[in-house]
């Protein structure tokens, strides 16, 4: 499945997007807490691979489903966030 602790952090990350996905839900305390443990590994081994002067392609590849899984998001994203506005702004006609 992994063949870094990378990799494996990924791997849960997908597997948690698509288990959301599948059921509509895109802001679950675990999604975010696993993105956020994905970007933190994705740093931490560009930090010790930049030092050691080779990138993995581990690394690589964990960068590109980074950015396909933040390109497929804005949809959702935008989405959620014209809600957000819509609703608050109807709050502000009844104040």
């Amino acid at each position: 499945m992994a063949k870094s602790k990378l990799t494996f952090v990924l791997w849960l990350y997908a597997t948690v997007v698509i288990r959301d996905g599948t059921l509509g839900s895109f802001d679950t305390e675990e999604l975010f807490w696993f993105y956020n443990k994905s970007l933190r590994m994705v740093q931490e081994t560009i930090d010790k691979e930049t030092v050691d002067g080779q990138f993995s392609d581990h690394l690589i590849k964990a960068v590109a489903c980074m950015t396909a899984s933040a390109v497929s998001f804005v949809p959702y994203i935008l989405a959620s966030v014209r809600d957000t506005y819509q609703s608050l702004t109807g709050l502000l006609w009844l104040v």
